[in-house]
């Protein structure tokens, strides 16, 4: 997870390092496909959002229990347990 952040992190610099106009190409499969800079930049910042959380899920997962256990907001103001400590 960790390179992969990594990863992503070092794109996302070259992006903000490129013009507006430039030339961003994305490879799927054996085909390289021409992608709009704000396209490109949007899946970036989606795939690092998902690797944090994803990363931020593991590091609770791998606390002990009394310091994992901890009373996390939901969407509707309300508070639950961890779903993994329940």
């Amino acid at each position: 997870m960790e390179s992969q952040q990594q990863e992503n992190t070092s794109v996302k610099k070259e992006f903000d390092l490129l013009d507006d106009d430039a030339n961003i190409y994305k490879q799927i499969g054996p085909v390289l496909l021409k992608q709009d800079k704000s396209e490109a930049v949007m899946a970036v910042n989606g795939r690092l959002e998902f690797i944090n959380k994803e990363m931020w899920d593991y590091k609770l997962d791998a606390q002990p229990p009394h310091k994992a256990n901890v009373l996390q907001p939901t969407h509707r103001n309300t508070y639950k347990r961890h779903p993994r400590q329940e």
